[in-house]
């Protein structure tokens, strides 16, 4: 899977350089005006992967892993790639705001990561490959 880098706004005018696929739509190019795109999208999910961290907005991040994994090929390589890609974008997003939250933002998102690179998470993706080729 392919990913170039794609130029987005933050809310301090800078442009902050997230990889995607091509062809992907951007519902937005501020970062901050991004809806909700973490979590499972209700319930405890979303209590425990919420679109912030420490007040910084990171649903761009997680716009373009879900994404990712709706075109990634059913393997593992895409798996892991798709996960990559979206610690990339975290720390991109965590690195272009810096300030003193800069290392606690960072931790979480190594967390998120783990969480999502993980078996759990791997299973979920293999249920999605499995329905596409139904």
């Amino acid at each position: 899977m392919n990913t170039i880098e794609h130029a987005l706004i933050n809310d301090q005018g800078k442009a902050v350089l997230l990889l995607a696929p091509p062809g992907i739509e951007w519902p937005a190019i501020h970062l901050e005006k991004f809806g909700t795109y973490c979590g499972p999208g209700h319930g405890i999910g979303d209590l425990l992967v919420p679109d912030t961290m420490w007040g910084l907005k990171v649903s761009a991040a997680c716009y373009v892993h879900d994404f990712m994994w709706a075109v990634a090929e059913p393997s593992w390589a895409d798996f892991h790639y798709s996960n990559s890609v979206f610690l990339h974008n975290l720390l991109r997003i965590i690195d272009a705001h810096g300030g003193i939250l800069k290392y606690l933002r960072s931790y979480r998102a190594v967390t998120y990561y783990a969480a999502v690179d993980s078996v759990a998470f791997a299973k979920i993706f293999w249920a999605m490959k499995k329905q596409d080729m139904i």
